[in-house]
Parts: C-alpha cells; structure tokens; sequence
C-alpha cells in the first residue's frame, strides 16, 4: 500500500505511527450497551477467539465447550450487528460482530454498534493490533480469569480513518485475504492429496508387507485380498481389555466446572485427528463413576462411526 504525506504519534508503543489525519476515539464514542433479555427459542450464539460470534454447534473454539445450559430464560438477546465480548476472554480475541439474531450468556456484554462502516470496525478490532489493549485493561490473579470492565473496555482508543479510507481499506483487505484463501485452499488440495497417498502406502505396508517378492496367501477378507504367506491372523481380542465409556450428568454443574479431566467425544477425533492429547470438554473428579480413567495409551473407539484413536493424555472419560 502507498505510504501516506505525513504521519504522527499515537502514543502507544505497539502501534508507533499513524497517518496523521486519523482520529483517536475511545470506543465509548460507538458503542451503546444493552441488556434486553431473548426469548429460549432463539438461535444460541457462541463468542470464539477463531471466528468471532458464531452459531452454537458451529466448529470454533467455543469459549463454553459446546455444554448448553437447560435454563435460558436470562440470556440477552443479539441483532445482527451488535457487538458481543467475553470479558473473562477478552484478551484472548473472544468478541466480535454477529452476523446473526440470537442470545447470548447473560455474562457477556452486549452493545448497539454506533459505527456507521461495520466491516471496518470489525476489521480493525479484531486485527492483532488490538489484543495488546484487551490484556492490559482485563485484571485478575489467575490468568484464566482476568476480568474487563466495562468502563475500562470503553476507553480502549479506536483508530478512525475518514470515510472514504475506510471503504478503500476494507476493499484492499476483501481483495487480498480473497487471494490468501484461494492460495491456502490450492495447499490444502495438494496437502488432502498427499494424506492419501500416505493412507495408501500405509496401508500397504501393514496388509502387503514391503517384499514385492513375498509369497502370498488369502487372508479370507473380501476387501483385504491377499496377505504374505508367513503373516498371522489373530482377532482384535487377544490384544485389548474392552471397557465403555460413559456420560456424566448434564444436569449436575459441578461435573463440568473447571474440570481438569479431558472428556473425550467423537468430536475430538474428528477434531485432533488419530491422536488425541487434549479435549474440547472436561469433568471434575467428582464425575468419575466407578468406571474410572483410561490411561494413556489407550484405544478409543466411536461405535456409530468406528473412528479409532489413540490417547496420549493420562486420564480421559470416555462418551
């Protein structure tokens, strides 16, 4: 991008320079708080440090582990539009515009955006830029629960270029991250395409063997064919200790506050993959039944999907 005629001081050591003709406003110059309540019907929205707000059940980091309370009768009610902070998270990058009607935790603030270019507001907030003012205005003792206040979060400066630069920016940027992601996608074909051919050797080696010369025997499988010769066949049961796993109580919070134990769901697999050393969910010991933990080590087995992995963690709770 050009370089601009003159620029000054903004007074913030991270940030150095800015084009001398932006403004510095305090973002209580655009936003409004609200705190009218949703009805339970309305769609449940997330506020996650990847994407922002999203819908419930939407992949993200979810800053509420997907558990959705039975009782939703206080949570506050979201436009489309509206800004939406964790304060627990805040430094953490957990807040954004939402792009939908929905409700929210009532632990959330919630605010009428008075920015007329949305996109740019959104932009610029959520750039890392940023982040650095959320961690020195959020206090605590423990860093997993530094807090903001609201009148702390309110006079965060905000750097406003006139109009005109905001549209041409906001175009830059769609332009760009457009070109990014269409460049990230093409990687990510070649990266899908080279997980299969790592599949298909894998698999060869571990049914084939790596002798092209090997005698070979039937195996009496269908879709397996043909084994070397010398190979034996034994049933998975001379190998494993079978146990279930199991689901604590929804209905007891304690269970899934400030759990400790990683409590895995086929959602892990599908998220981390073959090897799973942390979890989207955890319980607290006084969760545990008589079952227990599983250690590391240990094969996990989704039933309806036969998505197998192994645990590398020391204690896990399986559903």
């Amino acid at each position: 991008m050009a370089e601009y005629r003159e620029y000054k001081d903004s007074g913030i050591p991270w940030i150095g320079r800015i084009p001398s003709h932006w403004e510095i406003l305090p973002l209580r110059a655009f936003l409004e708080s609200t705190s009218n309540k949703g009805h339970e019907d309305m769609p449940l929205l997330s506020v996650t440090r990847e994407k922002g707000i999203v819908l419930r059940g939407e992949k993200g980091d979810d800053d509420n582990n997907n558990v959705i309370p039975e009782d939703l009768s206080n949570y506050k009610l979201v436009h489309a539009g509206d800004f939406v902070i964790n304060k627990m998270k805040s430094w953490q990058g957990s807040y954004g515009l939402s792009d939908y009607d929905g409700i929210v935790s009532p632990a959330y603030f919630t605010y009428k955006l008075r920015f007329p270019n949305k996109a740019f507001f959104s932009r610029a907030l959520r750039s890392k830029a940023y982040i650095p003012f959320f961690m020195q205005y959020s206090k605590g003792i423990r860093v997993d629960q530094w807090d903001l206040k609201q009148n702390a979060l309110k006079t965060i400066p905000f750097f406003v270029p006139p109009t005109e630069e905001q549209e041409a920016i906001v175009e830059y940027l769609d332009k760009v991250t457009a070109d990014i992601d269409k460049a990230i996608a093409a990687k990510e074909r070649i990266i899908a395409s080279l997980e299969e051919r790592r599949k298909i050797i894998i698999t060869h080696a571990v049914t084939r063997g790596i002798n092209p010369d090997a005698q070979m025997k039937d195996s009496g499988i269908d879709w397996l064919g043909e084994i070397p010769a010398h190979w034996e066949s034994y049933p998975v049961r001379h190998f494993f200790d079978f146990r279930n796993g199991y689901t604590p109580s929804k209905a007891n919070n304690s269970f899934w506050t400030n759990g400790t134990i990683p409590w895995f769901r086929m959602e892990d697999i599908r998220k981390s993959g073959r090897f799973l050393d942390k979890a989207i969910q955890y319980i607290t010991p006084s969760a545990l039944n008589n079952g227990g933990t599983f250690e590391a080590g240990s094969y996990i087995l989704a039933i309806c999907t036969a998505s197998i992995c192994e645990s590398k963690d020391s204690q896990i709770a399986v559903r």
